[in-house]
């Protein structure tokens, strides 16, 4: 794990020195990042190193961490999601951590084809698209129906991507939303370029 986040790390330094610029929110290429984005979510949400979930009193125990400094993740459904750099527990000993998680914002509406038919089960992903929520990143699936509800999202912009599934090579045009507040009954066209 360690090794994994000194490569992303290496590899956003690299690509901010060939642009000049903080590509994490996406500037130099939106659906380049977009596919990093994606690929990162389900490396760190569905096959992270050690995790664990937490008990009805919130508590939690991560044993067999490695040497040396750790990112610590804190997710849920719900809540803006929380991350901690540079964790670290000597061998053999114990550390405690606090985290206090916030309630976030809900997108939730209808998927839609271009004709306007709804478009259902269809893996849905949100990523934050600005410096300040770009550590955001959600998903869910569509219903038969076609309809979608995100939660846990902080107040920003951010890309809604919609693949078509089993289609090789598909490139989702993203939506754009400007988060102030809840928005429910979106109503999204999903497209393919």
């Amino acid at each position: 794990r360690r090794e994994r986040v000194k490569k992303r790390e290496e590899a956003k330094e690299a690509r901010q020195d060939a642009a000049g610029t903080d590509v994490t929110a996406g500037a130099a290429d939106p659906q380049g990042e977009d596919q990093r984005a994606m690929n990162e979510y389900f490396t760190e949400e569905w096959a992270p190193a050690e995790s664990t979930t937490s008990g009805e009193d919130g508590g939690f125990l991560l044993e067999g961490v490695p040497d040396g400094p750790q990112r610590v993740i804190v997710t849920h459904g719900e809540y803006v999601p929380f991350a901690q750099e540079g964790v670290e527990a000597p061998a053999g000993q114990e550390i405690e951590l606090s985290f206090a998680i916030a309630a976030g914002l809900t997108i939730s509406g209808k998927l839609r084809d271009a004709a306007g038919n709804p478009a259902p089960n269809r893996f849905v992903f949100v990523r934050g698209a600005s410096q300040e929520n770009a550590h955001v990143r959600k998903s869910t699936t569509a219903s038969p129906t076609g309809e979608f509800r995100l939660s846990g999202l902080e107040k920003g912009t951010y890309r809604l991507i919609s693949p078509p599934q089993g289609v090789a090579n598909a490139h989702p045009v993203p939506v754009i939303i400007e988060l102030t507040q809840s928005q429910t009954g979106m109503e999204i066209t999903v497209s393919e370029e």
